[in-house]
C-alpha cells in the first residue's frame, strides 16, 4: 500500500471541504442574480414534475408547462447578457 498517495488523497478530500464552506459562506452574504432564482425555480418544477408523473398526469403537464416558460425566461436573458 503507497500511504503517500492515500496520505495527499485525505488531503484534498480535506481541502475540498474546506473550500466548500468558505464558498458556502461566502454565498451567504451574495445577491442572487435573476438568472439564479429563475434557474432553481426552473429546477425545482421539473423535479416536481417528475415526482408528479406517476401520481397525476395533469399536474406533471402543469409543472413542464411552467418549467417551459421559466425556460424561454431563462434563455431571454441569456441572450440579451450575451449580446450585450
Amino acid at each position: 500500500m503507497d500511504y503517500g498517495t492515500n496520505t495527499s488523497c485525505r488531503w484534498r478530500i480535506l481541502n475540498y471541504k474546506i473550500n466548500l464552506k468558505q464558498k458556502a459562506m461566502f454565498k451567504l452574504f451574495k445577491k442572487k442574480s435573476e438568472l439564479d432564482i429563475l434557474n432553481s425555480k426552473y429546477r425545482k418544477l421539473l423535479e416536481e414534475s417528475h415526482k408528479f408523473s406517476n401520481i397525476n398526469r395533469r399536474l406533471s403537464d402543469e409543472k413542464i408547462a411552467e418549467a417551459a416558460t421559466i425556460l424561454d425566461k431563462i434563455q431571454h436573458i441569456e441572450k440579451v447578457q450575451f449580446q450585450a
